[in-house]
């Protein structure tokens, strides 16, 4: 049996009384010296069997508590985002789910970080590693010959920065990179100010945090000449509700509109839910075609929340 941190077989014995069965590890490959996000995934079998792969053993306490942390917060309410809807050009909708899977993970990980910190797995040894890890994937911005990497760059050093932020002597990295990558590190500490501004640490703020960053990203990309790719319409941010919001009715709290972009199954029109406080996508409702009447959604308008999220079998959380 492989042995763990303290902190870390901690974690696994705390989610294997929760789900009921051990939570398998199988980590194998080379050490290369450098952590990255990439190293290590958790997947979640049919019958419930969790299983963290770990594909480079340069620090497998870190990359398993990493992938652990995070399975964790999913199950005690922090939500992760959702992409139901899809369009005609696959590359693009690719584009978008990992763009948003991008910033949904910076913002998480201030959660990770500190938890690991707090718990002593991070030291400066650890911290080189994990920022050669990022360097590993940047090139060098060019001021004299600006190329189209800048958006995949602040994206990058946005989560870069999440780490950075809770290192003891952050200085030096920070210098680097704003002389390295004037232009993304720049992009991506306006970002980061969004998270640090509004500290993610429950289902409600991180979530606040996650719609604030599509709608600052997306204008970012449009700043930049990009193509707009509609983030905070494309993306569900699942909500987080109290008892009291779940009883309003459903227009109190949301404005339903038929999307153009595609839903699964035959013969049905995709409404997205926009929050009328912050338009962000909450939810998705697949309604039959020649059912969507005008009245029939004035009819779901008058219903509680709690009715309509749990009648269509949406994700959300109750604080």
């Amino acid at each position: 049996m492989a042995e763990y941190a303290e902190p870390v077989q901690g974690l696994l014995d705390e989610l294997s009384r929760v789900l009921g069965h051990q939570v398998q590890v199988e980590a194998a490959g080379a050490a290369s010296g450098v952590l990255n996000h990439d190293q290590g995934d958790l997947t979640v079998n049919a019958d419930g069997q969790v299983t963290v792969t770990i594909t480079d053993t340069t620090n497998i306490d870190y990359t398993l508590s990493h992938e652990l942390v995070h399975f964790m917060m999913n199950m005690k309410g922090y939500l992760m985002m959702e992409m139901p809807l899809h369009g005609d050009d696959q590359e693009y909708d690719a584009m978008r789910i990992s763009t948003a899977k991008l910033l949904e993970l910076a913002a998480q990980h201030v959660m990770v970080v500190a938890w690991q910190r707090e718990n002593g797995l991070l030291d400066d040894g650890v911290d080189q590693s994990v920022i050669a890890g990022f360097e590993q994937q940047l090139d060098d911005e060019d001021p004299d010959h600006p190329d189209d990497m800048i958006a995949f760059r602040t994206l990058l050093l946005l989560d870069g920065l999440v780490y950075v932020h809770q290192m003891p002597k952050p200085d030096n990295t920070l210098r680097a990179w704003r002389n390295r990558y004037p232009a993304a590190t720049a992009a991506a500490e306006d970002l980061f100010a969004l998270i640090s501004e509004h500290e993610p640490d429950t289902p409600r703020r991180l979530r606040g945090v996650e719609v604030k960053l599509l709608a600052h990203f997306e204008q970012f990309l449009i700043d930049q000449g990009y193509a707009q790719l509609s983030l905070p319409d494309f993306v569900v941010v699942p909500p987080v509700l109290s008892q009291r919001q779940l009883r309003l009715e459903l227009t109190q709290l949301y404005t339903l509109n038929e999307t153009s972009l595609n839903v699964d199954g035959d013969d049905l029109t995709g409404y997205v839910a926009q929050g009328n406080t912050d338009e962000q996508t909450a939810f998705v409702l697949t309604l039959p075609s020649d059912a969507a009447s005008a009245d029939a959604l004035q009819a779901l308008y008058q219903r509680p929340v709690k009715d309509v999220l749990d009648e269509f079998e949406l994700t959300y959380s109750e604080r």
